[in-house]
């Protein structure tokens, strides 16, 4: 069997669902959907979810910056110490750097 071949044959499982699922359609998300098509376009001003959704964003924000902190100190330490120059200044030698 090619390659191809082998990647697709788990795709085969699908094949009994699609015989077993119209036997089993329902409609009983059809309100769910509708609420939710309904709120991608008139979504709600509720201030208790705008306030939960600002501290959200205020949250994502400061784990943005702080990770952005974080790895520009990680990389300026990094930097600094595998510069050959700040190897031989420090320690007399450019072997450490050389690792880094």
């Amino acid at each position: 069997m090619s390659p191809a071949g082998q990647l697709l044959l788990p795709a085969l499982v699908l094949l009994p669902l699609l015989a077993l699922l119209p036997a089993s359609w329902h409609g009983g998300g059809f309100d769910l959907i509708g609420q939710f098509l309904v709120a991608a376009v008139q979504p709600s001003t509720d201030p208790a979810l705008i306030a939960a959704s600002l501290r959200g964003i205020a949250v994502t924000v400061a784990v943005a910056l702080w990770s952005w902190l974080f790895s520009l100190l990680l990389g300026v330490i990094g930097g600094v110490l595998s510069a050959e120059v700040v190897s031989r200044t420090l320690w007399g030698c450019s072997w450490p750097a050389l690792l880094l």
